[in-house]
């Protein structure tokens, strides 16, 4: 990573999850997200949409503490 790559977080503390992206050599940060899950109702007609959505507000949530300066994947 070079002085201008911004910073990578991961906005999980599963320990798969940070498994996974370890194993790629990638030097990242895990943290977890104040995101409540409860606000996306399952969607039994669309379980990969609803894993989306809470994908998503997890890495929204952790972005907003960013200030813009890392790239954040949620899961």
């Amino acid at each position: 990573m070079t002085a201008t790559s911004p910073r990578l977080i991961l906005a999980s503390t599963s320990p798969r999850r940070r498994e996974l992206l370890a194993h790629l050599g990638i030097p990242y940060t895990s943290t977890s997200s104040d995101f409540d899950e409860d606000a996306i109702p399952f969607d039994r007609a669309d379980p990969g949409g609803w894993t989306v959505a809470l994908a998503r507000g997890k890495a929204r949530a952790v972005a907003a503490d960013t200030a813009g300066s890392a790239l954040v994947i949620g899961a």
